[in-house]
Order: C-alpha cells, then sequence, then structure tokens
C-alpha cells in the first residue's frame, strides 16, 4: 500500500471531490482517480460513493479513514524524527492543553523551549481529558497535559502518565455579588452557575469537588465553550464559576471578581501529562515533555 495513495484518499475527504484533492496535491484527477482505485482494488472494497452532497465515505471507507489518518500522521512524523537524529532542530510538535495547563504551565515552558528551538513549529489545541486521549489514539497530538477523571479507568498500557503541579481552583463571581459573604458550598447551591467547558466537552472538577464534601452538585444554568467569553458572563452578571485560584489573585481579575473563602477549601485540579505508551516521542517533541517535567513534575 503506497503512502501517496492514502495522500489521495485522505485529501478527497477532506476537499469533498476528486477535483479539489487534485488541486490540494497538485497532481492530476485521472491520477487522483487512478490512486482511489488502486487502493479500493488492493482493500478490496469501495471506500468513496458519490452522495447527494458530493464524495461520501461508505461503510469500509469510514474504518480506512481511522487507519489512514494515523498512517499519515505517523509518514510525517518518521520523516521528522529522521531529520532531527541527524542533527537538524526542526519539524514540528503538537499538544492538547487544557485551559488551566494553558493558562498555569504552558507559558514558561514553551518560551524556555523556543529560545533553545526557535525553528520547531508548535501546535496547540485546547481540550479535556476525553479529547486528550481521542487525539493521542489517532496520533493528532504528540502529547496532552491535562487533568484526569477519578470516574474514568485509564489503561497505563495504553497511555504513560506524568503527575504534574496540582492547581488550587478557586469559584468566582462578579464584584460586588450578593453571595460573596457566604463561606460554604451549601450556600452556594441556589446560585447560578457557569459551567466553562473545553471543546465540546465538560469538566468534571465542580461535581466531584462537590460529591467529595458529600453534597449534591449545583444544576449548571449555562454552559461557555470560551474562556474569554466565560469571563465576560461572569463579570457582567450573577452566575458563578471556577478558575484557577492564583489567576483569580492577579491584580487585573481580583478588581474585577470576588474569589469565596470556603470553610471547605479548594477543589485541586491534578494536571498529568499524557503519551501514548507504544508511539515514541519524536526527539524534538521529548525535548519539549522534558521542559515541562524539569518545571512541573511532582
Amino acid at each position: 500500500m503506497k503512502i501517496k495513495s492514502i495522500e489521495a484518499f485522505l485529501a478527497i475527504v477532506q476537499n469533498g471531490s476528486i477535483r479539489a484533492a487534485a488541486r490540494h496535491l497538485n497532481l492530476s484527477q485521472p491520477a487522483v482517480s487512478k490512486a482511489l482505485k488502486a487502493l479500493e482494488e488492493e482493500v478490496g472494497a469501495p471506500l468513496l460513493m458519490r452522495g447527494s452532497k458530493g464524495i461520501e465515505l461508505t461503510t469500509f471507507g469510514q474504518a480506512f479513514l481511522i487507519r489512514a489518518t494515523i498512517i499519515s500522521q505517523e509518514s510525517t512524523k518518521i520523516i521528522e524524527e529522521i531529520q532531527q537524529m541527524r542533527g537538524e532542530i526542526n519539524g514540528s510538535v503538537s499538544m492538547l492543553l487544557s485551559p488551566t495547563a494553558a493558562i498555569q504551565l504552558a507559558p514558561a515552558a514553551i518560551k524556555q523551549f523556543r529560545q533553545a528551538h526557535p525553528k520547531v513549529k508548535i501546535k496547540i489545541v485546547e481540550g479535556l481529558q476525553a479529547s486528550a486521549l481521542a487525539k493521542l489514539r489517532m496520533s493528532e497530538i504528540d502529547f496532552a497535559i491535562t487533568a484526569t477523571s477519578k470516574s474514568t479507568s485509564l489503561s497505563n498500557k495504553e497511555f504513560e502518565f506524568h503527575p504534574l503541579r496540582e492547581i488550587p481552583m478557586a469559584i468566582i463571581g462578579r464584584k460586588n455579588h450578593p453571595l460573596k459573604d457566604k463561606t460554604s458550598l451549601h450556600d452556594l447551591l441556589e446560585a447560578d452557575w457557569l459551567q466553562i467547558t473545553s471543546g465540546d466537552q465538560h469538566s468534571p472538577l465542580i461535581n466531584e469537588f462537590y460529591k467529595s464534601q458529600d453534597i449534591i452538585p449545583p444544576v449548571f444554568s449555562m454552559e461557555c465553550h470560551s474562556f474569554t467569553s466565560s469571563l465576560a458572563i461572569i463579570e457582567n452578571s450573577d452566575m458563578l464559576g471556577m478558575l484557577p485560584e492564583v489567576l483569580i489573585d492577579n491584580s487585573f481579575y481580583s478588581e474585577r471578581f470576588e474569589k469565596f473563602n470556603l470553610v471547605e477549601g479548594n477543589a485541586v485540579n491534578k494536571l498529568q501529562l499524557i503519551s501514548r505508551r507504544d508511539t515514541p516521542l519524536t526527539p524534538i517533541a521529548q525535548k519539549l515533555v522534558n521542559y515541562f517535567l524539569r518545571r512541573y513534575a511532582l
């Protein structure tokens, strides 16, 4: 099976037609059609079909797409890894960061890494545990830094975990919030809560914090998939949310938000650096991982 045939298949899927794929690959349409035909003959099944909305994946094509994406990602990494082994410090590193990791850990580690390796391209996507594991399995990212949920069983055979710094979290509301003098989670149950999410996932941290105190978790009346929008909504309403405590202690935020000092203390975001156990990191990705581990590993 030729890599070029796989790339032709992926280009058709990504661009929606053979014509668009040919333009993307700078090839003729007959060349792309020939590559697809050869691929379908080799796997012994049709991968694509024409539908009302253009090219569509068959059931076989949907299964093939998963493996093809991994092969394409890994083939790129192979070339970069050999170049890096030869001393060419370039290439790229892709990582997923939870919002807390992006705020608390990434800036200092990436700054130090960039000073040593300015030619390396860094790609960052934001997300939480479920997205991190899915992207690791698809080889879309090299590693992830996110909290892991107590309610999810994770395989040490599939993934490698490095515990990082624990980040105290704080419940916040707008300045002069009507509940600002409340000191217990019980007092905040009837408040209007905003769930700050990442991608299409919810953080379980608030629910787990309440449950750890044997209190039924609050009901969220709104979820927001943007950190910036979440801050704006909390600042201009009576909604409550949860953010890293150190962020709220910063004067820029402390002048705009109230931090609730609770008798139950703070929830703790236990961050972990996660990578695939069966797929070695490229040398340059390992270097970036080492920067994080030296600074933040427990």
